[in-house]
């Protein structure tokens, strides 16, 4: 009877904070969270370390975050990937 209530203890850690997904501090910024940017190109750089959990979690946190770039051709890159995925 209580294990209808139990909740499913997810063991997986985000590859990015390395706290556990459901615990992930990824979409909190600020100056009392650490700067993670050189962590975030890494993870990003290299998904295929990872557990499919982890890079689906991976992909949760890209949609929330704002990336925008210095450079004006990966700006028109990434509109075209946008306008692409409306489709």
């Amino acid at each position: 009877m209580f294990r209808l209530f139990k909740k499913k203890i997810n063991t997986e850690h985000c590859p990015i904070c390395e706290y556990n997904i459901n615990e992930c501090q990824c979409l909190f910024g600020g100056n009392c969270h650490p700067d993670r940017s050189k962590r975030i190109a890494v993870v990003t750089d290299h998904l295929y370390l990872f557990s499919k959990e982890q890079v689906q979690h991976v992909l949760k946190l890209q949609k929330y975050w704002c990336i925008s770039y210095d450079d004006d051709e990966k700006n028109n890159i990434l509109n075209e990937f946008m306008d692409k995925n409306k489709r």
